[in-house]
């Protein structure tokens, strides 16, 4: 459910916004649907097979590192764990052949004062000698068995513990894929997503390749219900970019110390003062990745900016005129603001228009006679309803 994939060629919109009366300034550069996904997400397993005892976590439960989460049976580690700390504390073997090596070592010191008194001969101290050694090494082989005994301890213990599953990070645990007296072979038992810091992905035009670095700060605005403006950072941006589309993809980081946002959000990122503002008519929603000059480059096909003042009087050859207010690629979009304008009496349509096999949804008013009475009406919408720029089109002549 984490692994969302965002349509290259549908959700990423810009919207460069320059404010009434400030075209010496730098706007605002949206980036519209951003996906919020966890930090990370691990799918929980067990090393070992085995059945499952006890599960220690829910579904939605908040876990921290080295949390336990689920137990395995394991009544033969235990013992076997308990028969290998017997073995390793056994000391009685030890202690009879250190007494030993002492008796070896005070006879062979009361022989040696004899043998130099000459009342024992030589072999007598030899064979006192090589009972010293023997002690000694008796005693060294016992230590290096009680050395065995506690590393098979430690094996023991290692073994019980492996069946003791933990939680690798602190996160959220998203799901439990088994239950409680199930076997378990080779698959994964939970899954858990890290959600302290969030990532942001999101998706940019060619554009602002170059324009958006890493570490630089910007303003994440979930999606409703949640809402609210957080601040992040850029923590990725990537240097291969999608010649298709004509994107390339970013990450920032979002912190979420008190977990208050959930992963699996849409989101609009604000990167402030990145764009440059223009007081020009003619700017078009540039989400479809062209840029205000190319737009003007084909004004004279229609249905783009940039066309030249009206001349007074009507077209007598029958052409009309479209004024678009709005364009985005996301038809929900389109609808929204559509309704929003009609609501406040404006008789706006939702215009369809495939551009290099690109869908987008313009908001305008059709019909005007002449050029400069959709002029006319251009000028009296741009500072309403949140419009800062319009563009006039030719409709299609009816022969």
């Amino acid at each position: 459910m984490f692994g969302i994939r965002i349509d290259l060629l549908c959700l990423t919109a810009i919207v460069l916004i320059a404010g009434l009366g400030v075209s010496a300034q730098a706007a605002d550069t949206i980036l519209e649907d951003c996906v919020i996904e966890p930090n990370k997400v691990a799918e929980v397993s067990s090393p070992v097979d085995g059945i499952i005892d006890k599960l220690a976590v829910k579904r939605g439960q908040l876990v921290k590192t080295r949390q336990v989460v689920a137990i395995l049976k394991s009544s033969i580690e235990k013992a076997t764990v308990e028969l290998a700390r017997v073995r390793s504390e056994r000391d009685q073997a030890i202690k009879a052949r250190r007494a030993r090596l002492e008796f070896t070592q005070r006879r062979l010191k009361r022989n040696q004062e004899l043998f130099a008194q000459n009342l024992i001969s030589e072999q007598v101290v030899d064979e006192a000698e090589t009972d010293v050694l023997l002690a000694e090494l008796e005693l060294g082989e016992f230590l290096e068995e009680r050395m065995i005994a506690i590393l098979e301890l430690e094996r023991a213990e290692e073994a019980l513990e492996i069946r003791t599953i933990r939680s690798p990070f602190s996160g959220v645990v998203v799901d439990v894929l088994v239950a409680s007296g199930e076997s378990i072979e080779n698959r994964p038992l939970f899954r858990i997503a890290s959600i302290d810091p969030l990532n942001v992905e999101l998706i940019a035009p060619v554009q602002l390749f170059g324009k958006i670095k890493k570490g630089a700060k910007a303003t994440v605005i979930p999606e409703q219900p949640i809402g609210g403006k957080y601040k992040a950072r850029v923590a990725i941006v990537d240097r291969v970019l999608d010649a298709a589309s004509g994107t390339f993809g970013i990450r920032l980081q979002l912190s979420n110390k008190k977990y208050k946002l959930p992963a699996g959000l849409r989101c609009t990122v604000i990167f402030e003062g990145l764009a440059p503002a223009t007081s020009e008519k003619g700017t078009e929603d540039s989400g479809s990745g062209e840029v205000d000059r190319n737009l003007q480059s084909k004004a004279a096909e229609g249905d783009q900016p940039g066309e030249s003042k009206a001349a007074d009087g009507g077209d007598k050859s029958g052409q009309t005129y479209t004024v678009y207010l709005f364009s985005t690629r996301s038809e929900d979009v389109a609808r929204q603001v559509n309704e929003r304008f009609n609501n406040e009496g404006y008789a706006t349509a939702i215009i369809t228009s495939d551009n290099e096999s690109l869908t987008r949804y313009r908001i305008g008013v059709a019909g005007f006679d002449t050029l400069s009475a959709a002029q006319e009406f251009s000028d009296s919408v741009v500072g309403k309803l949140d419009i800062s720029k319009t563009w006039i089109g030719k409709d299609a002549r009816n022969n």
